[in-house]
């Protein structure tokens, strides 16, 4: 809103000056001789001008820079909220470029706001004081404004398809890109660069010959939304300079004139550049409303209800460990009894959300008792990893129940069903971080004695210390 206004005192500003020139021709040099005093005030409204071009610049990249930072946060904490199997279908290459390379396209477009309105403005306004001076010549000056309307119209719907591509396929190389230097031991020890560096010459080729279909239509259409403008320009001269001749007219009008006919090109100009931004804008608009219109499937339910606690552990501190809380805010832990009654779960066909794959366990029972120890064995792809992830609802089952000492997991909060089981998965992730900061990891501010204690429950101390 500031920055809008701010526009409006620069439009002012810009309007002024062509007055001041038509006034300091016709009065400064041929009446009152006070050229200086006009020359002064064309001056005073260049600074003007120049001084609101600063503050308008700075409060659209300041505006732009908190809408791209508020959409980042929350794509970002949408991500989190969303379900693992959301995460095992969706490439992390197009989640990255999602909240960059698009985030990018949304804040030039929000940077271009304010200075286009601020154009418009300015359009509008010298439109009104080209009619009010001379209306014959007005329309002479303004002829082209229809054609360029019409070629805007027809770049913004030729654009819009172009752009979307280049956008998918600058995704595809961020996950081709990403997938490289994440499993970079895994390519160098089978020796497949030469695979990867052929995927990845294969997207960026993909990208090339896309952003060039998109340059060839703003080759096409830019040109004639710059030309059209300087037609006026053209027919200011040659119409009004034979009224001129004439007498009809005088030469600080037909300058005058010209000025605000010169003074629309550049707005404009801009509005086809910012009919190109709003383009890009919208798909990036559409790819991220892809991700925030997603809901999860594993959520915490409404007036979840709690863990019983052990009467002997009420009032302790954390605990860590299996079986453990986390220490934010859970008093003593759970017994530990666990029970599967009846699972039945499928994952979903890769790539097709909502169709499920063949059974991984079906009617499936298990008890383990507080205080137990339990290995479960199996094959590859038997369903052990499965059991562990549906215990802390990575997925929900499709049938049958999973209780924690008599709780139904669906029950309970996440960040208490997840705080009181400790799960050491099959892929180790470190942060890129200290190794105080990777073991207190969900909780930041946990005291040294409790990083410790962790350590030496998992069995890490003695190496860590080595």
């Amino acid at each position: 809103m500031v920055a809008t206004l701010v526009g409006f005192a620069w439009t002012l500003g810009k309007i002024a000056s062509p007055t001041l020139v038509r006034l300091g021709i016709d009065r400064g040099i041929g009446e009152d001789d006070r050229l200086w005093l006009w020359a002064g005030l064309i001056g005073v409204a260049g600074v003007v001008a120049g001084i609101f071009t600063a503050f308008r610049r700075y409060l659209a990249f300041r505006e732009a820079r908190w809408t791209e930072a508020r959409l980042r946060e929350r794509i970002f904490e949408h991500l989190l909220t969303l379900h693992v199997g959301y995460h095992d279908r969706a490439q992390t290459g197009q989640l990255m470029s999602r909240s960059s390379s698009d985030l990018n396209q949304i804040q030039m477009f929000v940077v271009m706001l304010p200075i286009t309105l601020a154009n418009l403005a300015l359009i509008l306004a010298v439109v009104v004081i080209l009619l009010v001076s001379d209306w014959q010549l007005a329309l002479v000056a303004l002829a082209s404004l229809p054609l360029i309307q019409f070629v805007g119209n027809r770049f913004s719907r030729s654009i819009h398809p172009a752009i979307q591509t280049v956008q998918a396929e600058q995704a595809e190389l961020a996950t081709v890109v990403e997938e490289t230097v994440g499993g970079i031991r895994v390519i160098k020890g089978f020796g497949a660069e030469s695979v990867q560096a052929a995927r990845l010459r294969k997207e960026a080729g993909d990208i090339r010959r896309a952003s060039i279909g998109a340059a060839r239509i703003r080759a096409k259409f830019l040109p004639m939304i710059e030309l059209l403008p300087q037609i006026g320009l053209l027919g200011v001269l040659w119409f009004g300079g034979n009224r001129v001749i004439d007498g009809d007219l005088t030469l600080g009008q037909l300058v005058q004139f010209n000025v605000y006919v010169a003074l629309l090109v550049w707005p404009l100009r801009m509005i086809g550049m910012t009919l190109a931004f709003a383009q890009r804008a919208r798909v990036a608009l559409d790819r991220i409303d892809e991700i925030l219109s997603v809901p999860s499937e594993v959520r915490s339910p409404d007036g979840p209800a709690s863990l019983p606690k052990r009467a002997d552990a009420l009032g302790a501190g954390p605990d860590v460990g299996p079986g453990g809380g986390d220490g934010r805010g859970l008093h003593g832990r759970a017994v530990g009894a666990v029970r599967f009654d009846g699972v039945r779960f499928s994952y979903d066909v890769a790539g097709d959300a909502g169709t499920a794959g063949p059974p991984v366990l079906s009617g499936f029972d298990l008890d383990i008792g507080a205080g137990e120890s339990v290995a479960i064995v199996g094959e590859t792809g038997s369903g052990k990893s499965t059991i562990a992830r549906l215990l802390i609802r990575f997925y929900d089952v499709d049938d049958g129940s999973i209780s924690i000492d008599g709780a139904d997991i669906r029950s309970l909060a996440l960040d208490e069903l997840r705080g009181a089981v400790g799960i050491v998965f099959e892929d180790t992730l470190l942060f890129h971080d200290t190794v105080r900061a990777n073991i207190a990891f969900a909780v930041p501010d946990s005291s040294d004695a409790d990083v410790e204690r962790a350590a030496r429950l998992a069995g890490a101390h003695d190496f860590v210390m080595g």
